[in-house]
């Protein structure tokens, strides 16, 4: 996808969990910030991430799964861990009934 949309940066790998190692790959502030990363880190990586590239107003996504191989916590207790980088307003979407440990949780 990132091929066509010039405003879309894929951070994929080892690099995923430490944003300042790709910060002259991004042009400016983004408006979304979405995070996929699947560990116990998850939502240290996503606040940092957001912290260095998420321009005022913007929101953030994270797609997480509660008792998985690399993550075990819940959407209630990441968005626990993003309330340490000033991210306030939080909505959680549950992929209930056809997985009850994923979630996406949304925030700005």
């Amino acid at each position: 996808m990132s091929h066509w949309r010039k405003n879309i940066f894929p951070i994929t790998g080892k690099d995923a969990t430490d944003p300042a190692c790709y910060r002259m790959m991004i042009g400016g502030l983004m408006d979304v910030v979405f995070s996929d990363v699947l560990k116990l880190n998850q939502a240290k990586t996503l606040g940092e991430t957001a912290s260095l590239y998420l321009r005022a107003g913007g929101h953030l996504v994270m797609y997480t799964k509660a008792g998985g191989t690399y993550s075990t916590l819940s959407a209630d207790a990441q968005i626990e861990k993003l309330r340490k980088y000033k991210f306030a307003q939080f909505h959680t979407i549950s992929l209930d009934p056809y997985d009850s440990t994923h979630a996406f949780v949304m925030g700005c």
